[in-house]
């Protein structure tokens, strides 16, 4: 029995519970009268619903009505005359969600249903779907390869949007085994890629590089086929991107680089902006705009297919699927990319690492595949919030702000949290901003539960996919901000010392992990940079144990001439210096073989 129109217009409902929209019982009865198809359909319906509806948090009906509905599902699967059906496949596009509600039932994995399966024959497509991040048991990925090379792909595709932290032990141990059990006949089947590529640098920021070459290598395998007629001319360079506009931390950055480009070169802006992005690219510094397009499966290069670039120049590799394919693709004959995402393509077809002498490490060169190109300065341009400064709270209390994207929150971090809090000598508590991340794919419950395996449910609050006055509003009610920790970040460190707080920052050895450090030299609060894990816990633990220290700090901060050291764009000719030098100079660098940083000015 099809889903009828009836029913289709109950689950639209959001005011009603899903136990009214789509009763228990009648997906029960579906089951006794041997009518799989119906339920599995409606399965489907209830899961795109929560999908569309972003549902963050169920309570009192629904609470029972998901943890029933998981029993039935399991019922359904641990029979062996039941198999999926072509369209099925949406269930791996559906696992976040599914994951992430199951997770806050009594079942809290299909753990039990796997069991069952093991010995089942045909049992392949069950099994992905039920083997997740959140799983207590450990299976070998080989075999599913063996299997299936094409579904055992489409499912390590998908898992990596299956889990949006790595605080519970059990997802960040899974994680990081999957990671260093990708098998080298994965290939790409949907634009789900894009996940593994971009989180592998979260859940192990010291394998990442190796398994994005073997990702780089089935997405270079993929498009073999794909001729691209480069005639280059001396001034010619693409701008690669898919966030060129003034919305966007990305464009915000390097705007006053590509704008002093274009006084000396013929730019072109290959604009990979997705259709329904919600602010215009701008075209304003280009001579033309080549569009690329990416379906689920596959992207349109035709707008490139001849083209003269002498230069092709990615600022935010990584970021974007189709970013992620032409980065594998020679499209000019020299290649270099920017701190948009500051890790390294691990791509063959990448020449160049743009980033800033002030920010990399002594020995930086060990973290790019890609030879590095030190510019004077920072390699970015901070930019301004339109945001004035809010006095701290008063009070006994202590908040400390971590404005951690969903990925960046880790196992470690969080221990180390822990340590802080275990410390503590006055009422302390932390705001955590994860964005979008900790309410898309319904994750915001099992956000919370996992923080409670490591701190006390009334020592944190969740705060995600705040608008941006309300974000910087909510800021204002900490006492400092604590940086993220091993991936940091840019935008956020510039929030807090905007907003007047003192920012704790635990310096690593790669950019993403100095950037915010080198800001706070600059402003001579060097007293906040930590550069050990030990450091970073006592450093937090004074700042909430000593007001006046605190205090002092805060005051500190909020006297700092911004505008002077962070905010004054310097600099401004660096990239365009960096690419006169790498046009005039490649071929040589090509035969020389150095890997040694290349620095500008």
């Amino acid at each position: 029995m099809p889903i009828t129109a009836r029913e289709i217009d109950l689950f639209q409902r959001r005011e009603l519970p899903f136990a009214e929209r789509c009763p228990i019982d009648m997906m029960d009865k579906f089951l006794r009268r041997r009518q799989p198809r119906e339920f599995v359909e409606r399965f489907k319906f209830i899961f795109r619903t929560a999908r569309a509806e972003n549902l963050q948090y169920f309570l009192g009906p629904d609470q029972k009505y998901f943890t029933r509905l998981f029993d039935l599902w399991f019922d359904l699967l641990a029979r062996p005359g039941f198999q999926f059906a072509d369209g099925d496949e949406e269930l791996f596009l559906l696992g976040g969600n599914i994951t992430n509600i199951l997770a806050v039932t009594p079942h809290r994995n299909g753990d039990a249903c796997i069991k069952k399966l093991v010995d089942q024959a045909d049992n392949l497509a069950k099994l992905l779907h039920l083997y997740t991040p959140r799983s207590y048991l450990r299976m070998p990925v080989t075999p599913f390869f063996d299997a299936n090379p094409i579904l055992a792909s489409l499912w390590y595709s998908s898992i990596w949007n299956w889990a949006d932290c790595y605080v519970d032990e059990g997802v960040d141990d899974n994680c990081r085994y999957f990671l260093g059990n990708m098998d080298e006949r994965f290939a790409p089947y949907d634009s789900n890629l894009i996940i593994g590529y971009f989180r592998c640098t979260y859940v192990d920021h010291i394998r990442d590089r190796e398994v994005k070459r073997l990702f780089n290598r089935s997405i270079a395998e993929y498009i073999s086929g794909t001729r691209i007629d480069n005639r280059p001319a001396p001034d010619s360079i693409a701008v690669v991107s898919a966030y060129w506009n003034g919305n966007h931390a990305v464009y915000r950055a390097f705007a006053p680089y590509v704008e002093e480009l274009a006084k000396h070169y013929r730019l072109t802006l290959v604009d990979m902006r997705q259709p329904n992005a919600r602010w215009p690219s701008d075209p304003s510094m280009f001579h033309r705009v080549c569009k690329i397009r990416a379906s689920s499966e596959v992207i349109d290069v035709s707008a490139i297919t001849n083209n003269d670039f002498q230069l092709a120049y990615f600022p935010d590799v990584g970021m974007s699927q189709e970013s992620m394919y032409l980065s594998n693709l020679r499209i000019a004959p020299i290649q270099a990319m920017g701190t948009g995402h500051p890790v390294s393509s691990a791509s063959k077809a990448m020449d160049y690492f743009i980033s800033g002498g002030e920010v990399e490490a002594p020995g930086a060169k060990a973290n790019y595949d890609e030879r590095l190109v030190l510019l004077p300065g920072l390699s970015v341009h901070p930019v301004k919030p339109d945001f004035g400064h809010i006095p701290p709270p008063e009070g006994d209390a202590v908040v400390i702000n971590c404005p951690w994207m969903h990925m960046k929150n880790n196992r470690r971090a969080a221990l180390a949290l822990r340590r802080i809090l275990d410390r503590a000598e006055r009422p302390l508590r932390f705001h955590f901003f994860p964005g979008c991340g900790a309410s898309r794919n319904s994750s915001y419950m099992a956000f919370i539960q996992d923080y409670s395996t490591v701190l006390p449910i009334s020592a944190f609050e969740i705060l995600p996919d705040l608008e941006y006055s309300a974000y910087m509003q909510k800021l204002s009610e900490g006492s400092f901000t604590l940086h993220s920790y091993p991936f940091g970040g840019g935008t956020t460190a510039v929030d807090a010392l905007v907003m007047g707080r003192p920012l704790v920052v635990l310096r690593g050895s790669h950019e993403y992990n100095r950037y915010s450090a080198r800001l706070l030299e600059r402003l001579r609060l060097e007293e906040l940079i930590a550069d050990d894990e030990n450091s970073w816990v006592d450093l937090s633990t004074r700042l909430v144990n000593d007001r006046e220290y605190l205090a002092a700090m805060q005051e500190r901060v909020r006297t700092a001439d911004l505008d002077q050291h962070l905010f004054k764009v310097e600099n401004a000719g660096a990239l365009r210096l960096a690419f006169d030098t790498l046009i005039r100079g490649h071929d040589e660098f090509k035969r020389d073989g150095s890997r040694a940083p290349i620095r500008i000015g």
